[in-house]
């Protein structure tokens, strides 16, 4: 089951290191769960990367978490040139 790898890669990826690019996974929201479940605190979870926030589903997700105390949003920019774009990361509290 490709879900439960998925999963399974991410919580790895918590304990090794606690950061997790959750926009590379096939199933990113349930990346984000097992995240909250599982992550130490201080651990962080990129939700989007771009000049604005556009998944809105894994955006409204974030938010909830935020808002049940799970987790600090924050935003880390990236220059590229004479542009930037954004990292939209869940920090778990």
């Amino acid at each position: 089951m490709p879900h439960q790898s998925e999963v399974g890669e991410s919580q790895k990826l918590e304990q090794d290191n606690g950061y997790i690019d959750a926009t590379k996974h096939q199933f990113p929201q349930k990346v984000l769960e097992a995240f909250i479940e599982n992550a130490p605190r201080g651990a962080q979870a990129v939700y989007c990367r771009g000049p604005f926030l556009n998944v809105r589903s894994l955006g409204a997700f974030a938010r909830k978490m935020h808002l049940q105390g799970h987790c600090d949003l924050v935003q880390r920019r990236i220059q590229i040139g004479r542009s930037a774009i954004f990292e939209y990361l869940m920090v778990k509290r």
